[in-house]
């Protein structure tokens, strides 16, 4: 958390998929994936929106050959400090909480 700094900040990367748990035997891809987040930190918040791409490959419905396929995706979310005594399942719609140097 401390390494996110208050005010607007932006972070690009390139990852295997199974890097952050998206292999599967049933999919092959044809690249890493690309990431780039914008973070907005406001005291103990962290807004991110991010934005995702990769490409598989499938078969093709007509031919049955392979085709190369570009999936893009987004997310956005906001991370607050896990509360000290949790009670319930946490599962307020659109938040995420985060622990020291984790998100939970």
């Amino acid at each position: 958390m401390e390494d996110i700094r208050e005010g607007v900040s932006t972070l690009e990367f390139v990852c295997k998929p199974e890097e952050i748990g998206l292999a599967s035997e049933n999919i092959c891809f044809t690249c890493n994936v690309s990431a780039k987040l914008r973070l907005f930190r406001q005291l103990d918040k962290v807004f991110v929106k991010a934005d995702l791409m990769t490409s598989i490959e499938l078969e093709c419905d007509r031919c049955l050959k392979p085709v190369e396929v570009t999936l893009k995706g987004a997310f956005e979310n906001q991370y607050r400090p896990l509360p000290r005594a949790v009670k319930e399942t946490l599962d307020d719609i659109g938040i995420g909480y985060y622990s020291e140097e984790y998100i939970v």
